[in-house]
């Protein structure tokens, strides 16, 4: 990402500030199938957090893990784990409809939702290797590490491949 190694780790703070005002994949339809508009009614995703109430879940977290396209594994003990009517309340606010804002929050919270919360240590060495912290939009909070080094040196030349010899 942008030359730099893109983490898993995240700001907590600077993630919620997070917001999509437009976005491409509804430019074409301003609202949906049902007359449901893109943008939810939450300010930035913080707001939206605390509604669902996955901010007290996460008040002593400074550093949690995104999971960028929803393909995680968890437990069941991770899946209980969350305060009592968390789910309810995703349930319903990404029953709005398809492809809304909300359920880019959502996106960016599964993994902090269904991992283990990160232990104090395991918090200081993300923050010992971050070198940025994005700012942009859609990465919002993303802890970024060191540039990611390239070389120009040419490939060496591919050997010709020798078959076997039937005998």
């Amino acid at each position: 990402y942008d030359g730099r190694q893109a983490g898993m780790y995240h700001l907590k703070e600077a993630m919620g500030h997070f917001t999509l005002k437009q976005y491409a994949g509804h430019s074409h339809k301003p609202q949906s199938r049902e007359g449901q508009t893109f943008r939810s009614g939450y300010a930035s995703m913080v707001s939206w957090m605390e509604a669902m109430d996955i901010s007290s879940f996460l008040e002593n977290q400074t550093v949690v893990p995104v999971c960028y396209g929803g393909v995680f594994l968890t437990t069941y003990s991770q899946i209980a784990n969350p305060p009592p009517g968390v789910w309810k309340r995703l349930e319903e606010s990404l029953s709005r409809d398809d492809n809304i804002e909300e359920g880019h929050y959502a996106e960016r919270s599964w993994a902090a939702l269904l991992s283990t919360p990160l232990t104090l240590q395991q918090e200081l060495d993300a923050l010992r290797r971050a070198h940025l912290v994005e700012d942009k939009s859609w990465f919002r909070g993303m802890i970024l590490g060191p540039l990611i080094e390239t070389t120009t040196a040419p490939l060496p030349e591919a050997k010709p491949s020798v078959a076997p010899s039937a005998t």
